[in-house]
């Protein structure tokens, strides 16, 4: 017989605290910091919306786990996209180079 236990109701504000924590090793007081010296906005695109589940995603290395920044989510999906991978980005801007008609 199996039973469906009802998880208690973690608060966000701990989720949050403790996943950015565990995983990025940042404080919300470190992630509020970096939005604000990036304007409150994408250190890519400059949106200030961040779309996807209301917050700027954490931009890492994944080798490092180092952070660079943080990103709204398309942003975030473009650079999970082309795997971080600087040479298919280059060829990006160029195959959109090329299709630019002045």
């Amino acid at each position: 017989m199996t039973t469906n236990r009802k998880r208690p109701k973690v608060n966000p504000d701990i989720r949050r605290r403790y996943a950015l924590k565990s995983t990025y090793g940042l404080t919300i007081e470190q992630y509020d910091s970096i939005l604000e010296s990036q304007g409150n906005c994408c250190a890519i695109c400059k949106t200030d919306t961040p779309n996807g589940k209301g917050r700027f995603h954490v931009d890492h290395d994944h080798a490092t786990n180092e952070v660079r920044g943080l990103l709204c989510h398309h942003c975030n999906l473009a650079l999970g996209n082309f795997k971080d991978n600087v040479s298919t980005l280059l060829s990006a801007i160029e195959y959109l180079n090329k299709s630019v008609k002045s």
